[in-house]
């Protein structure tokens, strides 16, 4: 597209990836799949649009809501005999306050829940998370710029990921010539009394190569001094590798679990994270740990 004057200018689609707590990623199920969602702009302004793939002839009402911690905002709504086969919904023209992310600076991270109602008043519900580079958001506000005269300057803000519904904010990081670790708090909570923490670490020096040996040596330097451990391989492929570990409390350290994924690839190894201070992790709490770091790169 090369006219900025065009009614349709942008879709932004999707990559991928209670209302108070977590929500578990879902771009997919039994009754239907998430192929986009993202604003459009045209000369009237910005909207969300999603495109849906519908696979049951029961569904009756969409509801499409964005999802900010305990806000639960609506976006759009649709009601009638849906039949099977790809569905366009659109929210109305937002507010300027709406699409201020566009402006924030860096990346910007979104979570929308789509709800689906069948002919009988069953739900069934999409959970997508939503990532926008920087660039992106620049071609984004070209377009404010030129045709609806709308120029902002730019919002400096923390990084943040909105992993599960929740914004995480990075509370800790450091570098050295081994490695580069990142870690992350729920919004709201402190890194000092953390009851869940999201880390990245890059291992400079080791790659793919050294992924089991990597492993062997977790595992070891765990369970010294340690009884209560329990390590456990969760999936291994060609790409990563997923395990999961706990114990009751060694070596100082209070009762703790943790679910990690190992990235595998020629140039370095790169773990992510979900700690959890007890030593059971609640089964909703690691369904969502899990469908996040598959995800995760």
């Amino acid at each position: 597209m090369t006219n900025l004057n065009k009614n349709l200018l942008v879709i932004l689609f999707l990559i991928s990836g209670s209302v108070s707590a977590q929500l578990k990623p879902v771009i997919e199920n039994e009754w239907a799949k998430s192929i986009s969602l993202g604003p459009t702009l045209d000369n009237n302004g910005v909207k969300w649009i999603s495109t849906l793939e519908i696979k049951l002839n029961s569904i009756s009402k969409i509801n499409g809501y964005e999802i900010e911690g305990n806000k639960k905002i609506f976006r759009f709504t649709k009601s009638e005999k849906f039949q099977p086969g790809i569905l366009n919904l659109t929210s109305e023209y937002l507010t300027k306050k709406d699409y201020e992310w566009i402006f924030e600076s860096g990346d910007s991270s979104k979570f929308f829940s789509i709800e689906l109602i069948d002919n009988a008043g069953n739900l069934s519900k999409l959970n997508i998370p939503l990532n926008f580079s920087y660039k992106s958001k620049t071609t984004l506000r070209t377009f404010l710029d030129k045709n609806l005269k709308i120029s902002e300057k730019e919002i400096n803000i923390p990084y943040y990921k909105n992993l599960d519904g929740r914004r995480w904010y990075i509370e800790n990081s450091g570098e050295n010539d081994d490695q580069i670790l990142i870690e992350m708090i729920p919004s709201g909570d402190k890194i000092e009394n953390w009851k869940e923490i999201y880390r990245i670490n890059i291992f400079k020096n080791l790659n793919e190569v050294n992924a089991q040996d990597f492993l062997n040596l977790t595992k070891e330097n765990l369970s010294k001094d340690c009884p209560t451990l329990k390590f456990n391989i969760l999936k291994q492929e060609n790409k990563y590798i997923m395990y999961e570990w706990s114990h009751k409390g060694c070596n100082s350290w209070p009762a703790n679990a943790e679910i990690t994924k190992i990235a595998l690839n020629s140039e370095n190894l790169i773990s992510y994270s979900f700690a959890y201070k007890n030593e059971v992790i609640p089964q909703n709490f690691k369904d969502i740990y899990i469908e996040v770091l598959k995800s995760a790169k």
